[in-house]
This record gives structure tokens, sequence and C-alpha cells, in this order.
């Protein structure tokens, strides 16, 4: 006999739907594919087409290997779908509605059922949180593995040491998928030494097991490779801090950055060019600035003023693990951009997200006791702007559209070789050459070498052989309002909105 809910169950199961809508609503309108899920794809189709069990992957930004637990995570969705790159996407989705329950469990664990079923409300209907959750590549598992581990250090105040192993899995990933979760392995190396968390042994040492399993695979590298791991690490800090190796930047890291993301999350207004969050570049303002920013700063203040008036307790206690985690965030950007001269994206702060989200739900929780109407009316508005956001927005240039643009070119190319050119922002490093491998023959040329050079040689990731010179086709993207470098050679062209490609016979003149 199926177990009749009970209201918090039931609201549960309301938001959790509530975060199905906002991952999957025009699934395949809001799917995003650049650079950085080239290489991703690339080196999944090496490791299961050329059944290579990798023990480093590329990492572009840090320029040396990193773990591929990662990797190994998504080979049987690559597999399964046959490289359905668009399908795929449905793990990041599912992912995305896991980081909300884990938000809701966090919330609970600190601060009661309330508290995380208004924190995960949040979570699963902002906007921007819910698009960035259907990215699949190397940031895709942050927000998860923050809300294990809050649930998981909270459970272990309250004296439940059986979770010190799962702390290990955040901790082990920071070496496997992306440098950003060190933001977690500080969050729990703090919360031990300020709330004073007592070790246990047994526990620990199950944890350092699981560790083991994640460094197994460096080490293995390390082994077999000839020192590859500690010489590319070492050579990576003695460049980067080399002041002569290094951009002379003159800016510093800026708060509003940080408030700017923080805001977004809950205003963002409707854009049919949401690849604009994803850039390496000066996102859009959220909704309402500067009002919107000045709102959430006050609400982080209050929340910190809250805490620090708290009488202490179990719960003041818990509560500390998130300031420590915020804490972490603050720590790693200063040392991040003071000593490499270098800031970070928008999309590098999903890892904060979970943790934000309830620091912010705190002082609210408070308006809700006082004027109930008020509070419910907020909920509303915050709702309907982002379902409305939702519902206008769009990604300008969907990885469906692209497909179809590289499929509608193979008929005109044919047999014959070609070369891939692109030029323009958000044209340029838009996954092209991996794309061409992918649903239709490999280019024997590509612009993409440039950059990426390094990493399809190391990895054998380029089925065919790279030539220099100019083979008889080009296939050239670009966007209809920038001049292109080539002559009336045009054999046939093809557009998707202000996205533009010709295909240049190379043997005109």
């Amino acid at each position: 006999m199926i177990k009749k809910l009970n209201k918090y169950q039931l609201l549960l199961l309301l938001i959790l739907l509530l975060s199905v809508l906002f991952r999957f609503y025009k699934f395949y309108q809001y799917q995003y594919f650049s650079g950085d899920e080239e290489v991703l794809t690339a080196t999944n189709r090496h490791i299961i087409w050329d059944l290579s069990p990798s023990f480093i992957v590329q990492n572009a930004s840090l320029a040396f290997g990193m773990g591929p637990f990662y990797h190994y995570l998504l080979v049987p969705f690559y597999f399964l779908t046959k490289f359905d790159l668009t399908n795929l996407q449905i793990l990041a989705s599912i992912i995305g509605i896991l980081s909300t329950y884990l938000v809701f469990l966090s919330g609970k664990e600190i601060g009661g059922k309330k508290l995380g079923l208004i924190a995960s409300f949040f979570y699963a209907s902002s906007f921007l949180i819910s698009v960035f959750d259907r990215r699949l590549y190397f940031l895709t598992l942050n927000p998860a593995l923050t809300g294990l581990t809050i649930y998981s250090l909270a459970k272990i105040i309250k004296k439940n040491f059986r979770y010190i192993p799962l702390l290990f899995i955040p901790i082990g990933f920071a070496f496997h998928s992306h440098a950003s979760l060190l933001v977690l392995v500080f969050t729990i190396i703090s919360s031990y030494i300020f709330l004073k968390i007592p070790l246990k042994k047994k526990y620990l040492f199950q944890g350092l097991l699981i560790f083991f399993l994640f460094l197994s695979p460096l080490l293995m590298a390390e082994v077999k490779y000839n020192r590859t791991v500690s010489k590319s690490i070492q050579t990576f800090f003695e460049r980067s801090l080399n002041p002569g190796s290094l951009s002379q930047k003159t800016d510093i890291y800026s708060p509003m950055d940080f408030f700017n993301v923080l805001t977004s999350t809950f205003f963002t207004a409707p854009s049919k060019f949401v690849e604009n969050q994803f850039c390496y570049c000066n996102p859009p303002l959220p909704l309402f600035s500067p009002l919107a920013q000045f709102f959430v700063a006050c609400l982080l203040l209050i929340s910190f003023l809250m805490q620090v008036k708290r009488k202490p307790g179990m719960e003041k206690r818990l509560e500390w693990i998130l300031w420590l985690a915020l804490l972490s965030l603050f720590f790693s950007i200063f040392i991040y951009n003071q000593v490499f001269q270098a800031f970070l994206f928008q999309h590098y702060y999903t890892v904060i997200f979970p943790v934000t989200i309830i620091l912010l739900t705190k002082p609210l929780l408070q308006l809700e006791k006082k004027l109930p109407r008020v509070f419910w009316f907020c909920l509303i508005i915050y709702l309907g702007l982002n379902l409305n956001t939702l519902f206008k927005s769009s990604v300008k240039y969907p990885l469906i559209e692209k497909i179809n643009l590289v499929n509608k070119t193979a008929t005109v190319i044919g047999d014959k070789e070609f070369s891939i050119k692109a030029s323009g922002q958000y044209v340029h490093g838009g996954g092209w050459t991996e794309l061409y491998n992918h649903y239709f023959k490999p280019a024997v040329k590509s612009y993409h070498y440039d950059f990426w050079g390094w990493i399809y040689s190391a990895y054998s990731l380029y089925p065919g052989p790279i030539q220099q010179e100019d083979p008889e086709l080009t296939v050239y993207f670009y966007k209809e309002d920038s001049k292109p470098d080539h002559n009336n050679n045009v054999l046939d062209s093809y557009s998707f909105k202000d996205l533009r490609v010709d295909i240049l016979d190379n043997l005109q003149f």
C-alpha cells in the first residue's frame, strides 16, 4: 500500500518537479557547446574508441594533467547514447535535480525542514543556476559535491561520524574534475580546525582509502611516464610565479563581481543570447541593477549579524560551515588573483551556489515569521520573474542547430578534404572541430589548433593527419555582420540567425 505523503514530503516533491521544469523546458533549445565541451567529448571518444584507459587527462587552463575519474563517470553515458551529444545533456540536468535535493538536505540539517525547503525552492527555480545545470562539462559536478560536503559536515558535527569517508569524494574530484573544487577542500580543513571536529581513526582510514583510489591513476602516470605529473606541476608553478612570464595586469579582483554573480542567481533578465552568461568576458548585469545587488548584500550582512548574535549551540556551529565555505571561496579568489594574475569567470562560482542560497534564505525566514503574507508574495514574485526569463530566453546558437549546419555542409563537401575556419566572438571556439569529427568526418586542418593543438597531439584526439597547407575546400563560420576574408569562391552557403557558414573552393583564383 502506497504511503500517503505528509506536508513536507509533498512540498519537496513539488520543488523537485519545479527543478525538472527549469532543467528540461525547451531542452534542445537551451543546449550550449563550446571548446570546453569539445575537448571533454574528444577525450571520452579517445577513451572509448581507442580503448585507452588514460591515467591523466588534459586541463587547458592549468596546462598539466588531472585525473580521469570524471571522464570515466561519463563513459557509460557516451557509450549508451552512442555519442548523441544532444541527449547526453540529460545527465547534466539530472545532476542539477540531484543538487536541488542536496540543497534541501543541507538546509534541513543546518536549520530544519523549512530552511531546507525554501532554500531548495530558490535553487530549483533560479534561471541562472538551471542554465548552468544544463551544461555537461568539467564544472557540472560542482554544486552536487558542494551539497554533499555541507550535508556530510553537518552530520559529522552531530556526531554521525560514518559520513567522514564521504568528504573524501569532493576532495578526490578536486584532482579529477576541476580545480575550483579546492574551495571545498579548504572548507573541510577549516571546519575541522575551527569547529574542532574530532578525527575518528576508523572512518578516517576508510576516507584515506577513497582518496588513494582517486590518487592512484596520477601515481601510475607519474611512474609510467617518468614523473610527468610532478614535472608538469613544477613547470606550471615556476612559470606562474615568475613575474616575467605573466601578462602585467594592474586590475585586482572586485567584490562587485561576486555580488553580480550572486544577484544573478535570483534576478536574471530574459535574453535570446544565453551564451553570454558563459563567456570569458563581462556577462550581463542582473535584473534591477544596482538595487538588486544592494538587496542581496543587505541580506548577506543580516545573515552574518544573525549568526554572530546567535547564542552558542548546535545551530550556530552548523551555520559556521557555510561561512567557512564562503571564506574559503574568497581565500581561493585572492590566491588565484594575486599569485597567478587571473580572474574567476561567472561559471566558476557554481561551487558556492548551494552555500549562498542557504545563507540568503536564513534572514528571509525571519520575514516569514513576522510578515508571512509579504514573504509568500516575495516568493511568488521571484518565481514569476524566473519563469518569465525561462520562457522568453534561448541560446543564440544551440547545439542542435550547430549539428544541422555541419550536416548540411556534408553534401557539398562529399569526399573532398577540407579545413575549418571561424571568426567572431561565440563563433571561434564553438566546438566545430569536434562536431565534424563526430557527425561527418574530420577536417585535415582546423583553426582551433592554434590553441588546442598540444591537447589533440598529446592525447591523439584527432583521427587524421594534420596538414599545414590549405586543402581543396574550406568551411568558414562567421557572423553576418563581420567581413569574411575570402573572395567570391563560395560553392554554397547556409545560415542560422546571424551565424553563417560558407564552403570555399580554394582551387579557384
